[in-house]
């Protein structure tokens, strides 16, 4: 409901309606750049989930099912903060597209004021991980808490590392296959 409803405010917003037609240029121009940001993406969706099949190839279903009940808790905050940073911050980062240096000192910013956000409230979380279990899931799930209080160290980095591969390499014209010397030196920082 949500996308429809978003599809007719722009559509009423902009008064703009696609055409069937295709356009063999502008189809290569897509496909020269998306098809990185395709292969990027993939790799990035096994990377994130293969923690999960090997918890249930190596320790069962039930650690299994323990791992991504916590996975699903610490990614909370982070996605929260991720898509609102993507969203608000990608015009700020577009302004600056022309300059390599700008673009870097912004997105410094915006990793810090992500970590600023996330770190205090992921700290929290673990360490207030065994009394929220308790209350909110209830005592079976207890035994996802030690699982909550590692993988909540980690979260906290997720929104700079999205913000990096979404958005400031993205209005550079590259993508995280891409190699290149600016993409590189985005990611070493």
């Amino acid at each position: 409901v949500w996308h429809v409803v978003n599809l007719a405010l722009l559509v009423a917003v902009t008064r703009w309606l696609p055409r069937l037609a295709f356009s063999r240029s502008s189809f290569r121009s897509f496909l020269s750049f998306g098809w990185r940001h395709l292969c990027s993406s993939a790799v990035n969706a096994v990377c994130y989930h293969v923690y999960t099949f090997a918890t249930g190839r190596f320790f069962g279903a039930a650690a299994t099912g323990a791992f991504a009940r916590a996975a699903s808790w610490t990614a909370i905050g982070p996605q929260f903060v991720q898509e609102t940073m993507i969203n608000v911050n990608y015009p700020l980062l577009a302004e600056r597209q022309n300059s390599p240096r700008e673009l870097l000192r912004a997105y410094e910013r915006l990793s810090a004021l992500s970590l600023l956000l996330l770190v205090p409230a992921l700290a929290l979380l673990a360490v207030f991980a065994e009394p929220v279990v308790r209350v909110v899931l209830g005592e079976h799930w207890l035994v996802c808490v030690p699982y909550l209080r590692v993988l909540a160290a980690g979260a906290a980095f997720e929104p700079a590392q999205c913000l990096c591969q979404i958005n400031v390499l993205l209005l550079s014209g590259h993508t995280v296959a891409h190699n290149d010397h600016r993409a590189a030196l985005i990611f070493a920082v």
